[in-house]
């Protein structure tokens, strides 16, 4: 928690906080990347990426030191590939196929 206090990163109730990083050791123990069980706790608890980011490293470090060889690989890691181009639908190009317009496509 102090972790948390000294990055700002804002929490209404300590033991919600508390059980946030258990649930975050948790997931990380069962397999769950790095990544994934941060994103969890911005998508479930709204914390933004980078306070989701603190609260992880704030969570192995305090509560799951077990789990800092996955961490440091995830952190340590290659930079993730861009992905290809986007495709845009059928309907959104400039001859759309029969059935754009009914939504029968």
């Amino acid at each position: 928690v102090d972790m948390l206090d000294s990055h700002g990163v804002y929490y209404e109730s300590i033991s919600d906080v508390i059980d946030l990083g258990k649930f975050i050791c948790m997931r990380l123990r069962n397999g769950i990347s790095p990544q994934i069980a941060a994103l969890s706790a911005s998508a479930q608890y709204g914390y933004s990426r980078t306070d989701s980011a603190i609260i992880l490293a704030s969570a192995v470090t305090s509560m799951c030191s077990d789990q800092l060889p996955a961490l440091n690989a995830y952190v340590n890691g290659p930079a993730p590939q861009p992905a290809g181009p986007i495709t845009p639908h059928p309907c959104a190009t400039a001859n759309p196929p029969a059935g754009c317009g009914d939504g029968s496509y």
